[in-house]
């Protein structure tokens, strides 16, 4: 009950970290949260992935939906605020 409670929790913190950047959160689960990058018309997860990479957060994008891309929790602090760091870059450079 407890594990389940934390990954609730740290959903809420991502999607919400999501929603900042300007990203829609589509679904996901405790594990996981998949995002629909469309900011822009020509918007694609393909650069939001290259991005993420560049400061060392993996996911995984779709072949079938170049919208999409899937996010792992982060699994500490540190990385917690990797992701933070990341997506307001993100946010920052106008993507």
């Amino acid at each position: 009950d407890q594990q389940r409670q934390r990954l609730a929790g740290d959903m809420a913190r991502s999607t919400a970290m999501v929603k900042e950047a300007g990203l829609t959160p589509h679904s996901g689960t405790d594990l996981y949260l998949l995002i629909q990058n469309n900011d822009a018309p020509d918007s694609n997860a393909k650069a939001l992935h290259q991005h993420l990479a560049r400061h060392g957060i993996w996911t995984r994008i779709f072949e079938y939906n170049p919208l999409w891309i899937r996010l792992g929790l982060p699994a500490h602090e540190g990385e917690w605020n990797r992701l933070q760091s990341a997506l307001t870059s993100w946010r920052q450079d106008g993507n």
